[in-house]
């Protein structure tokens, strides 16, 4: 114990009140990081990156005690000074609108520069530079911003499906496509997201880049390592829905559900670290361990007192933030009675179902619904209704363009639909409304999200898509007021209304389930009443 007090506790007063400073500003990002993973059940496995990241700093010590330490106090000062304020600031915005992707990355990058002042400060550029990679190999456990995110799962997707219907064809199946939907003999196969290979991307990036500093590789090789990761990720899950094709027309469906199915993606993820392995084989060899010189100074000369005052300044802060953004907080805790909402809307009858398992899964609602509506001459409409609080509103935002998509159907008709719900005149619901095709199956969605009272408008969903603080409403409009004041924004309600058919007929009964909707949810849900707008 002694000997690793003498090798990893700072000697100075000053360093060891920085490096407390430091760990308590990274409890706070593991933390909501840990909420986050909480409500994303599927990247609680980035914890190992942080554990990678803290070995690869331990193994890092010979190299670190090879240089001798040459602080610059003045930079590196005023980089602990900037970062403290910006991770004040994500730390009011957190305590407001929960750790959104946008925050996550906020916080983290403020951590990274605020150690990296410390370590300019009392050590010098050079004993940070050694740092470099387990600092920024953290940032692998955050989740991947949308708008990064969307178009690399629709560009995997699209890839993933064209090229496995081209495989399949080669191996004597027969195949139709429609969208991300292969129609085989046996049966329809659908390539989802997750079968696109977009959450084997950060993993397998990860490891590559691991990799890449286990080899000892330089920024060239790493970086044509970490380059190659996205096209293995992609053959693999070609390989991975070609062999579903496959197994499913040899031996049926079944087979490809279910356990079968989880079990043949955990395969396809091995398959892609195998080959990252065999390529950072091909590019280079280990290299030869670090030996620390003697008589190299470790300790830094001076106090260390000016970036630990620094710290402390920023730990106040944060702590400002925090009782700040406790008070002018605008969570609403209203509770959202959604199954008190009426089974039947004359003239139509309901009844309630379970929702799926993979849209409880997907969507992480607090609360939901799902309701069949039947009319007397037959006609069928689908409503789900959804509820988030402000803090577990984190998922990426799931409209139905996407939602549709995904099972092969394209938007023929786009339009924007005035549900006049029967309240205030100045206050119906600016919906959107679209008509979906696949084959010959048509549905008319009408769709519309809001926080609080305000409805969602066309540049909060572009914003929410792009995971902008969850909306232009919730998320921009803090930069004029007093950075997050958002005192009008509240928990996420979300009402989706499908009737299958097409024409007049299925937007009428669309448009008339929606104001019935409407009027039912702003009755159990008072608070959501929704303010005038514009869509």
């Amino acid at each position: 114990m002694a000997a690793w007090a003498a090798a990893w506790v700072p000697e100075r007063a000053g360093d060891r009140v920085a490096g407390l400073g430091l760990a308590l500003g990274a409890v706070v990002v593991v933390a909501c990081l840990v909420h986050f993973w909480g409500v994303h059940p599927g990247s609680a496995d980035r914890f190992l990156i942080l554990l990678g990241a803290a070995w690869a700093a331990v193994n890092l010590r010979p190299a670190w005690v090879a240089i001798p330490p040459r602080g610059r106090p003045a930079s590196g000062t005023v980089a602990i000074v900037v970062a403290g304020v910006a991770f004040a600031v994500g730390l009011f915005l957190v305590v407001q609108i929960g750790p959104r992707t946008l925050l996550l990355w906020w916080l983290a990058l403020a951590w990274v520069a605020a150690a990296s002042g410390v370590l300019v400060a009392r050590h010098g550029v050079w004993r940070w530079r050694v740092l470099l990679f387990p600092l920024a190999f953290a940032l692998f456990a955050l989740p991947v911003p949308l708008r990064v995110l969307n178009p690399l799962q629709d560009g995997l997707q699209e890839q993933t499906t064209r090229l496995s219907a081209h495989a399949l064809e080669l191996l004597g199946v027969e195949v139709a496509r429609a969208e991300f939907v292969l129609e085989l003999p046996g049966g329809r196969l659908r390539v989802e997201e997750a079968c696109s290979g977009v959450r084997s991307v950060t993993a397998v990036t990860a490891v590559a880049a691991f990799v890449a500093f286990l080899k000892g590789f330089g920024p060239a090789r790493g970086g044509v390592l970490l380059a190659l990761a996205v096209p293995v990720v992609a053959a693999v899950n070609v390989l991975r829905v070609v062999g579903s094709g496959l197994i499913q027309e040899a031996a049926g469906g079944e087979y490809v559900q279910g356990a079968w199915h989880e079990a043949l993606g955990v395969a396809t993820i091995f398959a892609g670290l195998a080959l990252v392995l065999g390529l950072a084989r091909l590019l280079g060899t280990p290299p030869a361990p670090v030996v620390a010189p003697t008589g190299v100074a470790v300790a830094p000369p001076g106090s260390g007192w000016l970036p630990a005052a620094a710290v402390v300044f920023g730990v106040a802060l944060g702590v400002a933030a925090v009782g700040s953004g406790c008070r002018t907080e605008a969570r609403a805790d209203e509770v959202a009675p959604l199954d008190e909402v009426a089974l039947d809307l004359p003239p139509w009858a309901g009844e309630s179902r379970a929702v799926p398992a993979n849209v409880v899964e997907l969507l992480a609602a607090d609360r939901q619904i799902y309701r069949v509506l039947t009319n007397p001459v037959g006609a069928e409409a689908h409503v789900w209704v959804f509820y988030w609080g402000t803090t577990t509103a984190v998922r990426g935002y799931h409209h139905p363009d996407v939602c549709w998509g995904n099972n092969g159907y394209r938007a023929a008709d786009r339009w924007a639909e005035t549900v006049d719900w029967g309240g205030p005149d100045d206050a119906p619901v600016a919906a959107a409304a679209r008509e979906f095709r696949q084959g010959l199956d048509r549905q008319v969605v009408v769709y519309w999200t809001q926080e609080g009272r305000h409805v969602w408008t066309d540049a909060d969903e572009r914003a929410a898509e792009r995971d902008a603080l969850g909306s232009s409403f919730g998320g921009h409009q803090w930069v004029g007021r007093l950075l997050g004041a958002t005192a009008d924004a509240g928990p996420r309600v979300q009402v989706v209304v499908v009737v299958r058919g097409a024409g007049p007929a299925a937007r009428r009964d669309a448009a008339a389930v929606s104001r019935r909707v409407a009027a039912e949810v702003y009755r159990v849900c008072p608070w959501a009443t929704p303010a005038a707008t514009v869509r």
